[in-house]
């Protein structure tokens, strides 16, 4: 009956650390795929003399095999769409990505905040 016991106090110490550690993983995923759209961004600027595309889906294929997925964990499900706006605004808060036409900014698509604190869009 002790050893039972053990085990429970034991899985009631584990079992929050490993979904704190998923949702960092997911988050770090996330930060990688978002580091890889603005590289695949600046190259479509750079090749384009100064234009920055008006949608996202025009990086793919040349400079991106493919719009990566947003991993943002328990704020909203795992998505790779787009809202392509003008400026930040419309659709805030849907999961994604989202990219400011103007300017050629993209971040991802959440108000929420990550395991330190900071909000998912700042990133």
């Amino acid at each position: 009956m002790v050893v039972v016991a053990i085990m429970g106090i034991m899985a009631a110490m584990v079992v929050p650390k490993m979904a704190d550690q998923m949702r960092r993983s997911a988050e770090g995923s996330t930060k990688g795929s978002l580091a890889t759209l603005r590289s695949a961004l600046l190259i479509y600027f750079a090749d384009n003399i100064g234009e920055d595309p008006s949608d996202l889906s025009a990086i793919v294929p040349k400079y991106i095999s493919g719009l990566p997925t947003a991993k943002i964990g328990e704020y909203h499900s795992n998505s790779a769409d787009v809202v392509n706006a003008a400026a930040f605004g419309a659709n805030p808060d849907v999961g994604g990505w989202y990219y400011v036409t103007p300017s050629g900014t993209v971040f991802v698509n959440c108000l929420h905040t990550d395991t330190k604190d900071a909000v998912v869009s700042t990133w």
